[in-house]
């Protein structure tokens, strides 16, 4: 056997092992779709132990790193003014107008990294800088992101972000579609 056909031999057990490589990845990729979906209906919740203390029936279901997320700071100040100046005698006027001062604030995301967990009652956020804890009955809204998701209650909005959020959105969704208020 010559040296271009060893070389060829070599390309072709190359390309079988890519191939089998290219199956075995859309296998694993077909199961991971199937359990998200699974933890998306609130089936098979993972338990997950953990260093948090946890209140009488409650179990938590994640444990991930995460970061929490925006903070809201002042860009500029904008002015406004408009008016009219009425001439009443020679030498005297009247101005009448009005100014208003605008702030334009931009939302920026704050580094501060910790430990988020989701449990069957609430949600907690260990980080360096801040912690929170935030109960279902108190969540107005969520939003998911392509890299977390924001928490909305009556008072304060919280941005998490997340690694693997498809993951971390299929908990939250099974434990909600578990809670009954």
């Amino acid at each position: 056997m010559g040296c271009v056909d060893r070389i060829k031999e070599y390309l072709k057990g190359l390309r079988k092992k890519m191939k089998e490589n290219k199956i075995a990845k859309g296998r694993v990729l077909a199961e991971r779709n199937e359990r998200l979906l699974m933890l998306y209906k609130g089936e098979n919740l993972p338990i997950v132990l953990n260093q948090i203390v946890l209140h009488k029936d409650e179990v938590c279901h994640c444990k991930c790193f995460a970061q929490y997320g925006t903070k809201t700071i002042t860009t500029r100040h904008t002015k406004d003014s408009g008016g009219a100046s009425i001439r009443i005698i020679k030498g005297f006027s009247v101005h009448i107008g009005s100014s208003r001062s605008r702030v334009i604030k931009k939302e920026v995301p704050s580094k501060d990294p910790g430990q988020l967990f989701i449990t069957n009652k609430r949600i907690i956020f260990t980080g360096k800088k801040k912690n929170f804890t935030v109960t279902y009955p108190n969540i107005i809204a969520i939003k998911t992101y392509n890299d977390g998701f924001e928490l909305q209650t009556e008072n304060i909005s919280y941005g998490i972000f997340v690694k693997d959020d498809k993951y971390v959105n299929a908990i939250l969704n099974g434990v909600f579609s578990h809670i009954v208020l």
